[in-house]
């Protein structure tokens, strides 16, 4: 039987009222680029769903850009619970990439095409920030943050897994 050496790591000291600031001001301008993200993408996308025959063209990028939130904020939920299922953390991505095409689809020039493209995957790129950020600090607090490859204990003291034999 192996016993797993476990090196005490000094805990991440909370936040500072000034990063905490910064970490607010920068939701705030994450919520900020997503919401232009999805005027930018109604109005692309809704003109052209009415070309393309949609009956409520509005719907179209209403539907697809409201579940992108909806689905980050699900994700957040089940890693604070801890049920986080990794799949979920796939769909606002997917969904990134059917508004980001729809968006290419919509623009004329190349380079709106790129302009509208890039905007939704901004919300994407903070969000999975968002949810490293919440996921480390959640496992730090309940002891099931996966260490770094290449550090004493691979895995968390309650992993069951070899070769670690953590717990």
């Amino acid at each position: 039987m192996t016993t797993a050496t476990e090196t005490a790591r000094p805990a991440v000291p909370p936040l500072t009222k000034p990063e905490m600031g910064l970490a607010g001001l920068g939701a705030l301008a994450a919520a900020g680029v997503g919401a232009l993200g999805l005027i930018a993408s109604f109005d692309a996308v809704s003109s052209a769903a009415a070309r393309w025959g949609f009956g409520a063209p509005w719907m179209l990028p209403v539907g697809i850009d409201v579940a992108i939130p909806v689905f980050t904020v699900a994700n957040l939920l089940l890693i604070r619970m801890d049920m986080a299922l990794a799949w979920v953390r796939f769909v606002p991505w997917a969904l990134t990439l059917v508004t980001c095409g729809l968006n290419v689809a919509a623009g004329h020039t190349l380079w709106a095409k790129v302009a509208h493209g890039t905007m939704p995957l901004l919300w994407v790129v903070f969000s999975e920030i968002g949810a490293h950020v919440y996921a480390v600090r959640i496992g730090a607090a309940t002891g099931r943050r996966m260490e770094k490859a290449g550090s004493p204990a691979v895995c968390s003291p309650r992993c069951r897994r070899s070769p670690c034999g953590g717990g």
